[in-house]
């Protein structure tokens, strides 16, 4: 498509990766824009790994991942850092906090305290024989005893599976190298074409997933995230499980008046921020490549590629000075 753009035989692409997007650049294309209802990011699975079942683990690798980083990378900064499932044209939720190293300061300070102790390979593990002083009174004496236990040693570490795609493998490999800044073992090799991506993620053969979800419909994040959609053919791949948020999501399905919907949704984005169900990384942008001469083009607010099509009636290549009198 690049080939056919830059020689004349289109005039027009979608779907042009970011990576392209540079030698585009180079000529005189207008580059279109929109933020389609597309969330990416990371989803847990404690019944594979248990590490995950420690929210205190979630919270520091959620505080240690530097979004906007992935974004600049692997998006050419042609995407939004996100941290809610509730696409932005359902509700707004402000902007994110910009990434800075006390981030990194306030990871490690979390698994430091919750006992997840870094090794000599600068992986952290929680576990293993620990030894404890216990001061107790035996009669009129004071008595000090060194207790030992031991517990099986868990090591912080987990694969990320995801699919065959250089936008997919790119950011995966960011986010193996911004964990291990606090001691957090990242294995990226599990990468799958889609036919088996599909098969495992039915089978919720996975310990933690880096993949998308489209947003087309409200109705959609009933499938994604209620408790009863948590096994296959349930699309719910966080297998979250939450009363309250279930009771919201079919309150939701039965609200017919837009303003009453939206209260439930930001009571849906609290519980979602509170539990971190996922953590959620970048809504991509859809790029839309047209010649220079292509009047009133538009796809501020588009669904999905093809809405760009709503309003090709308005679309003209050509302009030119007419008489009054043949525009009444």
């Amino acid at each position: 498509m690049v080939k056919a753009l830059l020689n004349g035989s289109i005039d027009q692409a979608g779907g042009i990766s970011p990576e392209n997007i540079s030698e585009i650049k180079k000529e005189n294309f207008a580059i279109n824009t929109s933020t389609l209802p597309r969330i990416f990011g990371i989803f847990f699975n404690d019944n594979k790994n248990k590490i995950f079942a420690d929210q205190t683990v979630i919270k520091a690798i959620n505080e240690a991942l530097n979004k906007q980083e992935i974004v600049d990378s692997v998006l050419g900064g042609y995407g939004s850092i996100i941290s809610n499932p509730i696409p932005e044209k359902i509700i707004a939720h402000g902007s994110e906090e910009k990434f800075t190293s006390e981030n990194i300061e306030e990871a490690n300070r979390l698994l430091d305290k919750a006992l997840w102790v870094k090794g000599d390979d600068g992986i952290r593990s929680k576990g293993g024989t620990t030894t404890k002083t216990v001061t107790k009174k035996v009669g009129k004496k004071t008595v000090t005893q060194t207790v030992k236990s031991v517990t099986p040693s868990v090591r912080l570490s987990f694969s990320l599976t995801t699919g065959d795609t250089p936008e997919l493998k790119q950011t995966t490999e960011l986010i193996k190298e911004q964990l291990a800044k606090i001691g957090v073992e990242v294995d990226t090799s599990k990468v799958y074409e889609t036919g088996q991506l599909n098969q495992l993620i039915r089978a919720r053969e996975y310990e933690a997933l880096f993949f998308g979800q489209v947003v087309n419909h409200e109705s959609d994040l009933y499938s994604y995230w209620h408790s009863s959609q948590r096994t296959d053919p349930g699309l719910n791949i966080a297998m979250y499980n939450n009363s309250k948020v279930d009771n919201t999501l079919g309150i939701i399905q039965k609200t017919l008046k837009a303003e009453d919907r939206t209260k439930k949704y930001e009571d849906l984005a609290e519980e979602f921020d509170a539990d971190i169900p996922a953590l959620l990384i970048y809504s991509p942008e859809y790029l839309y490549i047209t010649s220079p001469n292509l009047n009133n083009f538009s796809i501020e607010n588009i669904t999905i590629p093809s809405d760009r099509f709503a309003t090709v009636y308005t679309w003209s290549a050509d302009t030119d000075k007419v008489w009054k009198i043949f525009t009444k």
